[in-house]
């Protein structure tokens, strides 16, 4: 028998009987006063609050990996939820508690209760609380075997309790609601993002307004008495906040760090979180003290099959569906003993093992899931979690098996998409495109193993998805790193590479580095007989000597590659010489022998049916067919790109062809919008590493120009500027609607003199002819009696209106519009 001691009570006389007061006088509170300031949380809160009102919510579970702040959520909602509570509000902190019997002695301790000798703790617990309207706030719930078996009897019995606990992992009891505490707010809304005074996104000022910066500027000045961030501050403590998972405990470790390091040597240093988050109050519980403590103290926690799930799924980055957990979750039974080798033979989990790991590992707030909409379901963890998930892998000795079965499932990922096609395909990139983060870490874990498989394979059959999603950069770096590495990789796969490394060095704009790769392509595929890799080297070469300005040299290499495709049979290869030497054509300013080859590569590609190849042969008879003034024919198969470029997820035809567009929205009475669009296409080029060519620039230099005039600098600049915020599909929207104008509102705005298109004056003009013809500064100036330091000058001018940054491009300009004549 027990009681709640009122405010006002009268003693009992001893020896009598003992007996029960059911309600006290008047309610208490019991909370904590936490020594720092809450920021932030004013949604949860809310959101919290209104679950406690519900009459059909008793038990109320604040959840989520530690660090996250359910503690100090748990105390500002009972603080302000006091007077709803007429027998008082209690907070009991669990954290000592590992058995039910001791959780319920610490219950009746926080309360205030006087037991009577003889009766179970929880018998007294439950007379105490019988017929009290009040709410327990239960903290650090995890630790308590069969905690929901204890809430569930305490509540049934007691109707008018309400109980709010903090855990790190769900209770799985009957009535629980689970509220799971998200980490700091770190994304703006979009209406905070929009600039008062350009109407575009500008996500610099919004920041400081998230929970995460104001969190991380308050314990700054805790340390750093005055602290403020600039506009270039604000980047740094973003990307800070980000490193620690917005966690408010990893935030504030992070903070005080700002005692002794700058912003970006801190940044520099959390590239390894767990060692610099350290240092928390000495009077905080150890658990807190440092993010490896949080963390760990979650961890103890599992089971030996949980842990060794935990550690396992660590080596997926940026998270995994079921079936890539199923091909790398193994357990090791033990030694095998064959012969005279001993050697550990992992067994790979069932199905249901797997997700029954998976499940309690989410429930324990050491996963989480990712997306809730169609598709396949996805599990992350934290980067904090996942950096001490990896310390453990690589101290249970099962790290190498471990990354051998994620490496083997990346490539069996990447290989399934070598024969397909249409709706396969890409469903083939969007599934690479989810696990991008997991081919980086598989690649780089296995080119800094000197002992780990070859990653040829692996990087071959990527080839054709960094190709359509223009990852230049990623290709390029993995390319020349296994060529480098995987020195006995066969002939064949290395000619596969070494092209492909070349390809990527164009697409990067690098055409000498280019052409020496294909050199060597040229070189292997004589060597082994593939006259099919020597007709592609031939077309390659080809490439390099177009973008360098030597025309003949380009057609010579054309036309070798077209008599061995003819003479192969192969369709592929000739339809590329066609549209190559169609190209040529158009370059020389020979319009109608460019239509002609030019339609028939087209041709052969709509028989041919593939998406990424009408795209681009789509591309370049437009840019034909608008060049001899055939606007509608020219617009019909800048769309017919766009759209076979999207179909095929090749992001390098949709830029093309949304800049083909803006070409005729700049010669048809939409400058403005032309340019919007080149501000787009140009941010996804940077983003991507994938720069204009010269002899691209040869059609967009003229447009440019003219842009220029029509708009002025200024008007150009803001309308570029506009263009680089816009995500690409609203750039492929505002294309579409371009070219979906009636053709009786379009208008030919383009001047007919191909030096005015430029606006070069006449002295000018005679510069360019005489550049495009390989003089020299010296030379010209001989010719025009004009100074060196002079035609420098001019030299500099014509390279600005053309849009270029070297003589050779100017020359490629030059005469693809005639300014050489």
């Amino acid at each position: 028998m027990a009681t709640i001691p009122p405010a006002k009570q009268q003693p009992i006389p001893f020896p009598a009987a003992p007996r029960r007061v059911v309600a006290p006088a008047g309610p208490r509170v019991v909370l904590p006063t936490p020594l720092t300031s809450l920021v932030g949380r004013e949604r949860e809160a809310f959101e919290i609050i209104q679950c406690l009102r519900r009459d059909d919510v008793r038990l109320l579970n604040l959840t989520g990996p530690g660090g996250v702040g359910k503690t100090r959520l748990a105390i500002r909602v009972a603080k302000q939820v006091e007077s709803q509570f007429a027998d008082g509000v209690y907070f009991i902190d669990l954290a000592h508690c590992n058995e039910p019997d001791h959780a319920v002695s610490a219950i009746v301790q926080g309360l205030d209760v006087r037991e009577v000798g003889g009766e179970r703790p929880i018998d007294t617990l439950i007379t105490a609380a019988t017929g009290q309207r009040m709410l327990i706030v239960l903290d650090n719930l995890e630790q308590v075997r069969d905690a929901g078996l204890l809430l569930v009897d305490l509540l049934v019995t007691c109707p008018d309790l309400k109980v709010l606990s903090t855990s790190r992992e769900v209770l799985r009891a009957s009535g629980e609601q689970v509220y799971p505490v998200p980490p700091l707010s770190m994304l703006p809304s979009r209406r905070a993002l929009l600039s008062s005074e350009t109407g575009y996104l500008d996500p610099t000022p919004a920041l400081r307004a998230t929970d995460a910066i104001q969190l991380f500027v308050d314990r700054a000045r805790s340390v750093r008495p005055g602290f403020a961030l600039d506009d270039h501050d604000v980047v740094l403590a973003a990307a800070i906040c980000r490193q620690v998972d917005c966690l408010p405990l990893g935030i504030e470790l992070a903070a005080a760090r700002l005692r002794h390091l700058s912003l970006s040597s801190l940044l520099d240093l959390l590239e390894r979180r767990l060692p610099i988050l350290t240092g928390g109050p000495h009077d905080s519980p150890v658990r807190l003290r440092t993010m490896r403590a949080a963390i760990a103290w979650s961890v103890d926690l599992l089971t030996q099959e949980e842990r060794r799930g935990f550690s396992q799924l660590s080596v997926f980055a940026g998270g995994f569906s079921l079936d890539a957990a199923e091909a790398v979750l193994a357990d090791d039974p033990g030694p095998v003993t064959d012969g005279r080798v001993t050697r550990r033979d992992p067994i790979r989990r069932s199905p249901q093992s797997a997700i029954d790991v998976i499940s309690s590992l989410v429930d324990k707030n050491l996963l989480h899931i990712e997306n809730t909409s169609a598709g396949p379901t996805r599990y992350g963890m934290l980067a904090t979690v996942r950096e001490f998930g990896l310390d453990c892998l690589a101290e249970s000795g099962e790290e190498r098996g471990t990354r051998l079965r994620h490496l083997t499932w990346c490539r069996s990922l990447a290989e399934r998409g070598a024969q397909s096609s249409g709706a396969a395909w890409s469903q083939w990139l969007a599934a690479l495109d989810a696990e991008r983060l997991n081919l980086e870490a598989t690649l780089t874990c296995a080119s800094d193993d000197p002992d780990a498989p070859a990653i040829t394979s692996l990087v071959i059959a990527l080839l054709p998805y960094w190709e359509a999603r223009a990852h230049v950069t990623d290709a390029t770096r993995w390319l020349e790193t296994a060529i480098r590495r995987d020195t006995g990789a066969c002939p064949a796969d290395r000619l596969t590479m070494v092209s492909g490394a070349g390809t990527f060095a164009w697409l990067h704009g690098d055409f000498e580095r280019a052409a020496r790769w294909h050199g060597q392509a040229l070189d292997l595929a004589r060597l082994i007989g593939d006259r099919a890799a020597e007709a592609t080297a031939h077309n390659n070469l080809g490439t390099q000597a177009t973008e360098t300005g030597d025309y003949d040299g380009a057609t010579s290499s054309y036309e070798a590659s077209l008599a061995l495709a003819q003479s192969i049979g192969d369709p592929s290869l000739v339809m590329t010489a066609l549209h190559n030497l169609g190209y040529m054509a158009l370059l020389r300013g020979e319009s109608a022998i460019a239509v002609g080859l030019l339609e028939q590569s087209f041709a052969m590609a709509v028989e041919r049916g593939v998406d990424g190849h009408i795209a681009a042969e789509a591309m370049i008879l437009a840019h034909a067919y608008f060049d001899s003034g055939d606007q509608e024919r020219s617009i019909a198969l800048f769309m017919k790109s766009l759209e076979h470029g999207q179909s095929s997820g090749h992001l390098v035809s949709q830029v093309d062809a949304i800049e083909g567009l803006a070409r005729v929205g700049g010669a048809t009475g939409s400058p403005a919008l032309a340019a919007r669009l080149i501000g787009a296409t140009t941010a996804v080029r940077e983003a991507t590493g994938m720069p204009h060519s010269g002899s691209y620039l040869a059609y967009l230099g003229p447009a440019l120009s003219s842009l220029r005039r029509t708009l002025g600098e200024e008007g150009f600049s803001e309308a570029f500027s506009a263009g680089r915020a816009l995500p690409l599909p609203v750039a492929i929207a505002e294309a579409v609607a371009l070219a979906d104008r009636p053709a009786d509102i379009r208008r030919d705005a383009m001047p007919v003199s191909p030096a005015e298109a430029f606006g070069l004056t006449p002295r000018e003009g005679e510069i360019l002819h005489l550049l495009a013809a390989g003089e020299s500064n010296r030379a010209i100036a001989e010719t025009l009696y004009i100074s060196e330091s002079t035609v420098a000058r001019h030299v500099a001018n014509v390279l600005g209106k053309l849009g270029v940054e070297s003589r050779a491009k100017a020359a490629v300009v030059a005469r693809r519009h005639g300014l050489d004549a």
